[in-house]
């Protein structure tokens, strides 16, 4: 149940993390709210404040998704040992999450660009859709080859299997993943530093 759980999640959660960044800004672009918002803080304040608020809100609704796995691991299952069914649940929450915050910046960075929330979240669900095809590209065409491993770990599925394993592994492709995100929202900054508000 864990691992369906885990890797289902690993399918899913980039494009409800890019979806939630997608409406960190643009409402306040299209209302025109923001431009208080920028007399009182930084530009940068802004940006960074809305990507630890937005992952923040992923990482609650990760959490509270383990609750379907352990039910019905629980309840529907049989011999399903209640505390260990909810450690194995509790420890893959913050691979997880992790692993959600290159998508969230993503999404936060097309907030920045458009004022409306509809294009903000389909073109960030484009670029998922699209790291996902050149990840494919590029582990079909380029399998073993330095240019491939290179280009590769500039995506975030460039450190999707660093994320499987046991023991503390996974927290090296959990830092990556944690400096991708910082690297993907540096354009939403720039958008938002140079737009006339």
């Amino acid at each position: 149940m864990t691992i369906t759980w885990f890797w289902g999640g690993l399918g899913l959660v980039p494009f409800l993390a890019a979806a939630v960044g997608a409406e960190s800004v643009s409402p306040d672009l299209s209302a025109g709210t923001i431009r208080f918002e920028a007399m009182r803080t930084g530009r940068l304040e802004i940006v960074l404040g809305r990507y630890l608020g937005m992952a923040l809100l992923v990482l609650v609704a990760i959490s509270l998704s383990i609750a379907a796995p352990f039910c019905m691991a629980v309840f529907w299952m049989a011999e399903q040992p209640v505390f260990l069914q909810f450690t194995s649940l509790v420890v893959f929450v913050p691979r997880l999450w992790l692993w959600s915050l290159p998508f969230v910046a993503v999404g936060l960075s097309c907030s920045c660009l458009v004022k409306n929330v509809n294009w903000a979240r389909l073109s960030s669900a484009g670029i998922v859709v699209s790291t996902w095809m050149i990840a494919g590209l590029l582990g079909f065409y380029g399998d073993g080859a330095a240019w491939s491993s290179l280009l590769g770990s500039l995506l975030p599925q460039g450190w999707l299997s660093g994320l499987w394993g046991p023991g503390y592994g996974w927290l090296l492709s959990g830092v990556v993943l944690v400096a991708l995100g910082v690297a993907f929202v540096l354009p939403g900054y720039l958008l938002l530093h140079r737009r006339d508000l």
